[in-house]
């Protein structure tokens, strides 16, 4: 799995030197998925190339998509659409999906009977 993170300019700076790291986009495609992509992908690509033609360009492109789509598990087209193909992130007795909530790290108690709050 590829975890490196992808470099966007910093708007105030035009200089390379400037660019600041940016998240990896979140993974929404799942593993069966991602093998089929990388297989599928692969064979395009060698297909495409193997015809020397610009349609055979064209396909080793989408085959290099397909394989982009593989090591990163991110698909443009379903966080456009909003899909997931990944395991679900809540359980069953969840209400909340993770990365939605907030996280309680600290507690206190009130001693107070329950009738008087």
């Amino acid at each position: 799995m590829v975890t490196a993170t992808q470099m966007r300019p910093n708007r105030a700076a035009t200089h390379p030197a400037a660019w600041e790291p940016r998240p990896a986009p979140p993974i929404n495609v799942g593993g069966l998925e991602r093998f089929f992509s990388l297989l599928g992908g692969g064979a395009l690509a060698g297909y495409g190339l193997s015809r020397g033609s610009p349609g055979g360009v064209c396909l080793a492109l989408l085959g290099g998509a397909l394989v982009y789509r593989d090591v990163t598990g991110h698909c443009s087209v379903y966080h456009a659409l909003d899909i997931r193909t990944t395991d679900d992130p809540r359980g069953p007795s969840a209400s909340i999906a993770a990365g939605r909530g907030v996280k309680v790290e600290k507690v206190f108690i009130i001693d107070r009977p329950r009738e008087e709050l």
